[in-house]
């Protein structure tokens, strides 16, 4: 079905499977393939009815595993162009907003979803094409963006990401926020597979039931969930799970973590890397990488890959720089609302990723130009630096980040969840060993680091802490 739309597509594969089962509700009732596309109808019937059509800018501003997915695949339908919720975005014109209850703040004219929604659909609305979906990205800067792209290139970019990744059969598990880019992306890879989707429940131990229970035989999320998942099933073990392959994505998978995965859950744990505006780029198993961190594997054979310094000039592969990526042209997306282009003429499309092209071709992420920290002049990617903490005493969880001082140089931000037998001046006169005089340090003891949408480790939030911690002591010591 490669070039039409997700909407027919969907169609198609709900027609081919009605009778299995597509996902669950709650409470744990399953719904078919047959229901699930007679609820995404029903859904395009109210809001036909609600005035929305082709290029209606209708906004989800709520969550949901279910009725989300199936909204935007009815707004696709109606031809109109999904938003996401649109709360850090004021100034983006949107016709419409669908919400689970009245928000007295929001922004423009809203239209209330409720369960009676859920019903039989009189008729067959048919496809009325040019859907457009609208994605939230942090870009390259780490701050958020809008990026769209048409019904076309969804269904393109689903696809080739499921022939160069592989399915499991049987059930797909669900770790992403469901209002992610990663959210929706894996849902409809499962949903096109023929695959039934168990959707993330509200705690770790609880997401460990829902794959027994379940069956699920894949499991995809972020590595901060992954560490919760991992702990949990270390302390519970993990009789009664069918799982094949855990995939990770949206950061690096530290080598240590997936041993330590692979050992517990008895199959590969693969970590993938991709973004909004690239799609799929290279997977690979980090359990496999000699102990190497930021490993992703090598670039699928349609990217072609260069790398360029701060001035934009392109640098040797083995120094590495930003990673830029050369997309065929069924990739390219564009800003919204402004319809720029994101790539070149050329095709060429910035990551905002720092980078390097290890010897055997591998490729090694060493974090996002935004993270990088200047210390006196120096560039430092945050992974270097964590690198060199590999297998200290007690050291559960580190992140480094910038800690900016009033000179304009960065001080070597050290976020650490301790364990058992972690000694913080052990761990500083390491890295002073390893880093030397010039690299000064400043270390913040947490319970957890936090965690973006996406479930990406939030190294802005760090900085962001650590200028609040300054800014509140200069203002007490005077």
């Amino acid at each position: 079905m490669q070039g039409q739309g997700l909407s027919v597509e969907v169609e198609a594969t709900c027609g081919r499977y009605r009778d299995r089962v597509a996902t669950w509700q709650a409470d744990g009732s399953p719904v078919s393939f047959a229901s699930y596309f007679g609820t995404i109808i029903a859904f395009a019937e109210r809001l036909q009815s609600a005035g929305v059509g082709p290029g209606s800018r209708v906004s989800i501003a709520f969550l949901d595993g279910i009725a989300g997915r199936m909204l935007a695949l009815a707004l696709l339908r109606l031809g109109a162009t999904v938003l996401p919720n649109l709360a850090a975005f004021a100034e983006i014109a949107c016709d419409l907003r669908l919400v689970q209850r009245p928000d007295p703040a929001g922004l423009g004219p809203e239209l209330q979803v409720t369960p009676d929604w859920i019903q039989s659909p009189s008729r067959l609305v048919p496809v009325a094409g040019d859907g457009r979906m609208v994605k939230v990205t942090s870009g390259t800067t780490g701050l958020p963006k809008l990026r769209v792209l048409d019904e076309i290139g969804l269904a393109t970019k689903l696809n080739r990401s499921s022939e160069l990744r592989g399915h499991v059969g049987g059930a797909v598990f669900i770790g992403y926020n469901p209002g992610s880019t990663p959210g929706f992306n894996t849902g409809m890879r499962a949903l096109l597979a023929g695959a039934a989707q168990v959707n993330q429940p509200a705690t770790a131990p609880e997401w460990l039931a829902a794959m027994i229970g379940h069956g699920a035989t894949l499991v995809c999320m972020p590595p901060g969930s992954f560490a919760q998942l991992l702990a949990v099933a270390e302390v519970r073990g993990t009789e009664g799970l069918r799982l094949e392959e855990i995939r990770v994505g949206g950061g690096a998978l530290s080598p240590r973590d997936a041993q330590r995965g692979e050992a517990v859950f008895g199959c590969p744990v693969v970590n993938t890397y991709g973004s909004s505006e690239t799609g799929s780029i290279a997977h690979h198993r980090p359990a496999l990488s000699d102990g190497v961190p930021g490993i992703v594997g090598r670039v699928y054979p349609d990217m072609t890959l260069r790398f360029v310094d701060d001035a934009g000039d392109e640098t040797d592969p083995a120094t590495g720089g930003e990673l830029s990526i050369k997309l065929p042209p069924a990739l390219w997306v564009r800003d919204y609302p402004s319809g720029q282009a994101l790539c070149d003429a050329e095709g060429w499309q910035d990551t905002g990723d720092l980078a390097r092209l290890l010897p055997d071709g591998r490729l090694q992420l060493l974090g996002r130009v935004s993270d990088a920290l200047n210390v006196g002049g120096d560039k430092i990617a945050p992974v270097r630096i964590e690198a060199l903490t590999t297998g200290l005493p007690g050291l559960t969880q580190i992140a480094v980040f910038r800690a900016p001082t009033e000179s304009g140089s960065d001080q070597v931000g050290l976020a650490v969840v301790a364990g058992d037998g972690f000694d913080a001046d052990a761990f500083l006169a390491h890295l002073a060993g390893k880093l030397g005089p010039r690299y000064p340090l400043v270390l913040q003891m947490l319970d957890q680091l936090p965690m973006s949408a996406a479930g990406k480790i939030d190294r802005a939030a760090l900085t962001r802490r650590h200028q609040d911690e300054t800014r509140n002591q200069r203002e007490t010591f005077g």
